[in-house]
């Protein structure tokens, strides 16, 4: 099995370096701070949708195929029918919080903010992210995630509550700024 502590360690000495190099190029520290927060941020999206990748250790009863659900709903009906609060709380809200920052990152770190731009984009994040968890089960001939439609509807949902948030801070920020250049009368 290779656990989840390889990819944070990677990600920390990739972190350190992208920092020092960042600082050395003479980068604006906004500039870093930005790059920084999303590297901290898909280094955690890929330790959690990832690892641990397990491997089938030559155990027959974990070569089975990557699992596939492409029925929308399915898994969250039977979550809502059989499982536990916890597990349902867990897997649904997890699924939406996962992606509401990159909903936030995302029209923060591209120059054009069109919707029709970025929703797409909003929608290929959890696409790639299922696809690799059903490419590495597959490769690894083992049961290693569960590749479900549910999953990118959630972060989908997440990353669009991410991109609302957006909009709704870069609305005030400019109704703010707006009423700074009024006169005050007092």
């Amino acid at each position: 099995m290779i656990g989840r502590e390889y990819a944070v360690l990677a990600g920390a000495i990739l972190f350190a370096a992208v920092l020092v190099i960042g600082k050395l190029s003479g980068r604006k520290p906004k500039n870093i701070i930005l790059f920084s927060t999303a590297f901290v941020y898909f280094t955690a999206l890929i330790t959690v949708t990832f690892f641990p990748v397990i491997c089938d250790n030559g155990n027959p009863a974990a070569k089975t195929s990557a699992l596939l659900q492409t029925v929308p709903f399915h898994t969250i009906n039977n979550m809502i029918k059989y499982a536990s609060d916890k597990t349902m709380v867990m897997q649904v809200v997890g699924n939406v919080l996962l992606t509401i920052p990159f909903g936030i990152l995302l029209p923060v770190m591209i120059k054009k903010k069109d919707p029709l731009i970025i929703l797409p984009l909003l929608l290929a994040l959890p696409l790639v992210i299922e696809s690799m968890q059903w490419i590495i089960g597959w490769l690894l001939g083992t049961y290693y995630r569960t590749t479900d439609i549910d999953d990118v509807i959630l972060n989908f949902t997440g990353g669009l509550i991410g991109y609302i948030l957006f909009l709704t801070a870069a609305l005030i920020r400019k109704k703010t700024n707006k009423n700074k250049n009024i006169p005050r009368l007092l």
